[in-house]
């Protein structure tokens, strides 16, 4: 008859070590930032760029681990306009002021702060695009 209390006591231990296991994990993990949420390429029609939009500055949010950020990088490397294009690059995965900036950005363009998507560009004209393949589209429409 001794053993049930103890058996008891041990079962209740475990169940509550479990329980503070799954919390800390739960915590841990609800502190990522939304910024870091990536989407899968979009298929969207994008719109042709406008000559105030060629004139203006462009924001491209990007995280460093983002392997649709590392397409788009890649087009930007050998884009023939790249240095003709004047373009805000922020990283949003270690940087928590252009993270901010980044929610900001998406709040303007309706998107909530749980899915915010990058890569993410911000048109001068304030359209925002995200994915690889709706940025590198948009960015090969360019004429100059």
């Amino acid at each position: 008859m001794q053993k049930t209390p103890i058996l008891i006591i041990l079962g209740s231990a475990i169940i509550l070590i479990g329980f503070v296991v799954i919390s800390s994990l739960s915590n841990k993990n609800s502190n990522t930032t939304p910024a870091m949420i990536t989407p899968p390429p979009l298929s969207q029609e994008v719109a042709s760029p406008s000559a105030r939009d060629i004139a203006g500055t462009f924001e491209y949010f990007w995280g460093n681990t983002c392997p649709h950020c590392k397409n788009v990088a890649a087009f930007m490397e050998t884009w023939p306009l790249k240095d003709k294009i004047k373009i805000d690059k922020k990283e949003v995965y270690d940087n928590q002021a252009n993270a901010k900036l980044l929610v900001e950005r998406a709040a303007a363009c309706k998107i909530s702060k749980d899915q915010i998507p990058v890569p993410f560009l911000v048109i001068p004209s304030g359209i925002c695009v995200s994915g690889d393949q709706p940025i590198i589209e948009y960015f090969k429409k360019i004429n100059l």
